[in-house]
Protein backbone atom coordinates (compact mmCIF):
# COMPACT_ATOMS: atom_id res chain seq x y z
CA UNK A 1 0.00 0.00 0.00
CA UNK A 2 1.25 3.51 -0.85
CA UNK A 3 -0.51 5.04 2.15
CA UNK A 4 -1.70 8.62 2.18
CA UNK A 5 -0.91 10.90 -0.72
CA UNK A 6 -1.49 14.56 -1.58
CA UNK A 7 -3.51 15.60 -4.63
CA UNK A 8 -4.43 19.28 -4.80
CA UNK A 9 -6.93 18.88 -7.64
CA UNK A 10 -8.91 15.66 -7.25
CA UNK A 11 -8.83 14.63 -3.61
CA UNK A 12 -10.84 12.31 -1.37
CA UNK A 13 -10.54 14.33 1.83
CA UNK A 14 -9.93 18.03 2.38
CA UNK A 15 -7.93 19.21 5.39
CA UNK A 16 -8.64 22.69 6.69
CA UNK A 17 -5.99 24.79 8.35
CA UNK A 18 -6.68 28.01 10.26
CA UNK A 19 -3.70 30.25 10.99
CA UNK A 20 -4.43 32.79 13.71
CA UNK A 21 -1.61 34.84 15.21
CA UNK A 22 0.92 32.19 16.31
CA UNK A 23 -1.49 29.24 16.37
CA UNK A 24 -2.36 26.72 13.68
CA UNK A 25 -5.46 24.53 13.92
CA UNK A 26 -6.07 21.72 11.43
CA UNK A 27 -9.03 19.41 10.97
CA UNK A 28 -11.53 17.73 8.66
CA UNK A 29 -14.87 19.27 7.73
CA UNK A 30 -17.62 17.00 9.09
CA UNK A 31 -20.54 18.67 7.37
CA UNK A 32 -19.69 17.75 3.78
CA UNK A 33 -17.97 19.68 1.00
CA UNK A 34 -18.27 23.47 1.12
CA UNK A 35 -18.43 23.66 -2.69
CA UNK A 36 -21.52 21.56 -3.52
CA UNK A 37 -22.20 23.38 -6.80
CA UNK A 38 -18.87 22.51 -8.39
CA UNK A 39 -17.97 19.31 -10.18
CA UNK A 40 -15.70 17.16 -8.08
CA UNK A 41 -13.13 17.02 -10.88
CA UNK A 42 -12.85 20.80 -10.66
CA UNK A 43 -11.88 20.94 -6.98
CA UNK A 44 -8.49 22.47 -6.37
CA UNK A 45 -6.34 23.80 -3.57
CA UNK A 46 -7.15 27.31 -2.43
CA UNK A 47 -6.40 29.77 0.34
CA UNK A 48 -9.53 31.52 1.62
CA UNK A 49 -9.39 34.87 3.45
CA UNK A 50 -11.30 33.75 6.54
CA UNK A 51 -11.87 36.67 8.94
CA UNK A 52 -9.92 39.08 6.76
CA UNK A 53 -12.85 41.46 6.38
CA UNK A 54 -13.29 41.61 10.15
CA UNK A 55 -9.68 42.79 10.44
CA UNK A 56 -10.70 46.07 8.77
CA UNK A 57 -13.11 48.19 10.85
CA UNK A 58 -14.50 49.83 7.71
CA UNK A 59 -15.77 46.47 6.42
CA UNK A 60 -18.45 46.01 9.08
CA UNK A 61 -21.78 47.73 9.42
CA UNK A 62 -23.93 47.80 12.54
CA UNK A 63 -27.68 48.29 12.37
CA UNK A 64 -29.23 51.19 14.35
CA UNK A 65 -30.44 48.77 17.02
CA UNK A 66 -26.96 47.44 17.61
CA UNK A 67 -27.24 44.37 15.42
CA UNK A 68 -25.70 43.93 12.00
CA UNK A 69 -27.55 43.68 8.73
CA UNK A 70 -24.59 42.20 6.82
CA UNK A 71 -25.31 44.57 3.98
CA UNK A 72 -28.29 42.51 2.87
CA UNK A 73 -30.96 43.80 5.26
CA UNK A 74 -30.84 40.66 7.45
CA UNK A 75 -30.04 40.95 11.12
CA UNK A 76 -27.40 38.77 12.71
CA UNK A 77 -27.98 36.24 15.47
CA UNK A 78 -30.45 33.34 15.63
CA UNK A 79 -33.39 34.00 13.35
CA UNK A 80 -32.32 37.62 12.91
CA UNK A 81 -32.45 38.39 16.61
CA UNK A 82 -29.50 40.77 16.54
CA UNK A 83 -27.28 40.77 19.60
CA UNK A 84 -25.01 43.73 19.00
CA UNK A 85 -22.20 41.93 17.13
CA UNK A 86 -20.91 43.16 13.79
CA UNK A 87 -20.02 41.03 10.79
CA UNK A 88 -18.51 41.85 7.38
CA UNK A 89 -21.04 43.60 5.17
CA UNK A 90 -19.02 43.01 2.01
CA UNK A 91 -15.91 41.19 0.85
CA UNK A 92 -14.13 43.02 -1.98
CA UNK A 93 -12.76 40.95 -4.84
CA UNK A 94 -9.33 42.43 -4.16
CA UNK A 95 -8.35 41.48 -0.64
CA UNK A 96 -7.41 44.42 1.59
CA UNK A 97 -4.13 42.69 2.45
CA UNK A 98 -3.24 42.43 -1.25
CA UNK A 99 -4.13 46.09 -1.78
CA UNK A 100 -1.85 47.04 1.12
CA UNK A 101 0.96 44.93 -0.37
CA UNK A 102 0.69 46.79 -3.68
CA UNK A 103 0.69 50.13 -1.85
CA UNK A 104 3.82 49.19 0.09
CA UNK A 105 5.53 48.16 -3.15
CA UNK A 106 4.79 51.63 -4.48
CA UNK A 107 6.61 53.19 -1.52
CA UNK A 108 3.58 55.18 -0.38
CA UNK A 109 4.20 57.75 2.37
CA UNK A 110 2.14 60.29 4.29
CA UNK A 111 1.38 63.31 2.15
CA UNK A 112 1.37 61.40 -1.15
CA UNK A 113 -1.28 61.72 -3.85
CA UNK A 114 -2.51 58.19 -4.63
CA UNK A 115 -4.61 57.11 -7.62
CA UNK A 116 -6.18 53.80 -8.55
CA UNK A 117 -7.39 54.34 -12.15
CA UNK A 118 -9.09 50.91 -12.21
CA UNK A 119 -10.55 51.24 -8.76
CA UNK A 120 -13.49 48.84 -8.81
CA UNK A 121 -15.11 48.91 -5.36
CA UNK A 122 -12.41 51.28 -4.06
CA UNK A 123 -10.33 48.86 -1.98
CA UNK A 124 -6.90 50.24 -2.94
CA UNK A 125 -7.82 53.87 -2.26
CA UNK A 126 -9.55 52.97 1.00
CA UNK A 127 -6.55 50.96 2.19
CA UNK A 128 -4.25 53.85 1.29
CA UNK A 129 -6.30 56.33 3.32
CA UNK A 130 -6.79 53.82 6.14
CA UNK A 131 -3.06 53.31 6.73
CA UNK A 132 -1.56 56.61 5.53
CA UNK A 133 -2.37 60.31 5.63
CA UNK A 134 -2.70 60.56 1.85
CA UNK A 135 -4.99 62.08 -0.75
CA UNK A 136 -6.40 58.94 -2.40
CA UNK A 137 -8.67 58.68 -5.43
CA UNK A 138 -10.45 55.60 -6.75
CA UNK A 139 -11.68 55.93 -10.32
CA UNK A 140 -13.35 53.67 -12.86
CA UNK A 141 -15.17 54.08 -16.16
CA UNK A 142 -18.14 51.96 -15.07
CA UNK A 143 -20.85 53.94 -13.26
CA UNK A 144 -22.24 50.92 -11.40
CA UNK A 145 -18.77 50.08 -10.13
CA UNK A 146 -18.04 53.62 -8.97
CA UNK A 147 -21.41 53.71 -7.21
CA UNK A 148 -20.33 50.64 -5.22
CA UNK A 149 -17.03 52.38 -4.45
CA UNK A 150 -18.86 55.46 -3.17
CA UNK A 151 -20.86 53.31 -0.76
CA UNK A 152 -17.68 51.59 0.45
CA UNK A 153 -15.89 54.92 0.98
CA UNK A 154 -18.84 56.33 2.93
CA UNK A 155 -18.73 53.32 5.27
CA UNK A 156 -14.93 53.58 5.59
CA UNK A 157 -14.66 57.34 6.10
CA UNK A 158 -14.94 57.38 9.94
CA UNK A 159 -11.92 55.05 10.11
CA UNK A 160 -9.63 56.82 7.64
CA UNK A 161 -6.61 58.94 8.50
CA UNK A 162 -6.33 60.28 4.96
CA UNK A 163 -8.73 61.65 2.35
CA UNK A 164 -10.48 59.29 -0.07
CA UNK A 165 -12.75 60.20 -3.00
CA UNK A 166 -14.29 58.39 -5.96
CA UNK A 167 -14.39 59.73 -9.53
CA UNK A 168 -15.72 58.60 -12.90
CA UNK A 169 -12.56 58.50 -15.01
CA UNK A 170 -11.23 56.47 -17.91
CA UNK A 171 -7.79 54.99 -17.20
CA UNK A 172 -6.79 55.71 -20.80
CA UNK A 173 -7.68 59.42 -20.49
CA UNK A 174 -6.34 60.74 -17.19
CA UNK A 175 -4.26 63.80 -18.17
CA UNK A 176 -5.39 66.82 -20.21
CA UNK A 177 -5.61 66.22 -23.94
CA UNK A 178 -2.90 66.89 -26.47
CA UNK A 179 -0.62 65.09 -28.88
CA UNK A 180 -0.16 61.42 -28.04
CA UNK A 181 3.04 59.40 -28.26
CA UNK A 182 2.18 58.34 -31.81
CA UNK A 183 1.71 61.86 -33.17
CA UNK A 184 -2.08 61.78 -33.04
CA UNK A 185 -4.54 63.71 -30.92
CA UNK A 186 -5.30 62.29 -27.46
CA UNK A 187 -8.54 62.99 -25.62
CA UNK A 188 -7.92 64.32 -22.15
CA UNK A 189 -8.95 64.02 -18.55
CA UNK A 190 -8.89 66.28 -15.47
CA UNK A 191 -5.72 65.13 -13.66
CA UNK A 192 -2.77 67.55 -14.00
CA UNK A 193 0.41 66.18 -15.52
CA UNK A 194 2.97 64.89 -13.05
CA UNK A 195 0.65 65.38 -10.08
CA UNK A 196 0.27 61.79 -8.82
CA UNK A 197 2.91 60.24 -6.54
CA UNK A 198 1.61 56.65 -6.43
CA UNK A 199 -0.53 54.89 -9.01
CA UNK A 200 -1.69 51.46 -7.84
CA UNK A 201 -4.11 49.29 -9.80
CA UNK A 202 -5.41 45.75 -9.87
CA UNK A 203 -5.85 45.47 -13.64
CA UNK A 204 -8.87 43.54 -14.95
CA UNK A 205 -8.22 39.98 -16.00
CA UNK A 206 -10.28 36.84 -16.35
CA UNK A 207 -12.80 35.62 -18.88
CA UNK A 208 -15.59 37.89 -17.63
CA UNK A 209 -13.70 41.19 -17.80
CA UNK A 210 -14.49 43.56 -20.65
CA UNK A 211 -10.97 44.99 -20.90
CA UNK A 212 -9.39 44.83 -24.35
CA UNK A 213 -5.82 44.39 -23.12
CA UNK A 214 -4.16 44.48 -26.53
CA UNK A 215 -5.76 47.82 -27.45
CA UNK A 216 -6.08 49.57 -24.09
CA UNK A 217 -2.95 48.61 -22.14
CA UNK A 218 -0.67 50.81 -24.30
CA UNK A 219 -3.10 53.72 -23.77
CA UNK A 220 -3.18 53.12 -20.02
CA UNK A 221 0.62 53.13 -19.83
CA UNK A 222 0.77 56.36 -21.83
CA UNK A 223 -1.85 57.92 -19.57
CA UNK A 224 0.01 56.82 -16.44
CA UNK A 225 3.22 58.28 -17.83
CA UNK A 226 1.58 61.69 -18.20
CA UNK A 227 0.15 62.00 -14.67
CA UNK A 228 2.87 60.19 -12.67
CA UNK A 229 5.21 62.47 -10.75
CA UNK A 230 8.57 62.34 -12.59
CA UNK A 231 10.42 63.00 -9.32
CA UNK A 232 10.15 59.76 -7.39
CA UNK A 233 6.68 58.69 -8.51
CA UNK A 234 5.90 54.97 -8.69
CA UNK A 235 3.17 52.96 -10.39
CA UNK A 236 2.32 49.37 -9.42
CA UNK A 237 0.12 47.23 -11.65
CA UNK A 238 -1.14 43.80 -10.61
CA UNK A 239 -1.48 41.62 -13.71
CA UNK A 240 -2.05 38.03 -14.73
CA UNK A 241 1.08 38.09 -16.91
CA UNK A 242 4.05 40.37 -17.39
CA UNK A 243 5.51 39.82 -20.86
CA UNK A 244 3.09 42.09 -22.74
CA UNK A 245 3.59 44.99 -20.34
CA UNK A 246 7.36 44.59 -20.22
CA UNK A 247 7.43 44.58 -24.02
CA UNK A 248 5.37 47.77 -24.19
CA UNK A 249 7.57 49.49 -21.62
CA UNK A 250 10.67 48.51 -23.58
CA UNK A 251 9.22 50.08 -26.74
CA UNK A 252 8.62 53.55 -25.24
CA UNK A 253 10.72 56.14 -23.48
CA UNK A 254 8.37 57.58 -20.85
CA UNK A 255 8.36 54.75 -18.28
CA UNK A 256 10.82 52.11 -17.11
CA UNK A 257 10.36 48.83 -15.24
CA UNK A 258 11.78 49.02 -11.73
CA UNK A 259 10.79 45.63 -10.35
CA UNK A 260 8.66 42.55 -11.00
CA UNK A 261 7.28 40.57 -8.06
CA UNK A 262 5.36 37.31 -8.03
CA UNK A 263 2.17 37.53 -5.95
CA UNK A 264 0.27 34.40 -4.92
CA UNK A 265 -3.39 35.20 -4.30
CA UNK A 266 -5.32 32.21 -3.04
CA UNK A 267 -3.13 29.86 -5.04
CA UNK A 268 -3.37 32.02 -8.18
CA UNK A 269 -0.06 33.37 -9.47
CA UNK A 270 -0.04 37.04 -10.49
CA UNK A 271 2.64 39.64 -11.00
CA UNK A 272 3.10 43.06 -9.45
CA UNK A 273 5.05 45.30 -11.83
CA UNK A 274 6.60 48.47 -10.45
CA UNK A 275 7.10 51.33 -12.91
CA UNK A 276 8.76 54.75 -12.70
CA UNK A 277 9.64 57.56 -15.08
CA UNK A 278 12.56 56.81 -17.35
CA UNK A 279 15.67 58.67 -16.28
Amino acid sequence: SRGWGVNLYNYDAEVYGFLWDNRLTCGLLLGGEWRPNRKRSGYKFSVAPFCEARARPYSVRASPSGGDDGGDGKRDGPEGSGGGATTPWYMPKLRPSTALLLLLLSGVEDGDVVLDPMGGSGTVAIEAAYHFDVDATSSDNDRETTSAAVRAVVEARPHLVGRCVVRDLDATQLAPGGEDDRGGVREGGPIPRGSVDRIVADTPFGQRCRWDVRRELPLVLESIGHVLNPRGGRAVLLMKGYRRLEGLVADQTRLRLVERREVNIGGYLCYALVLAHAE
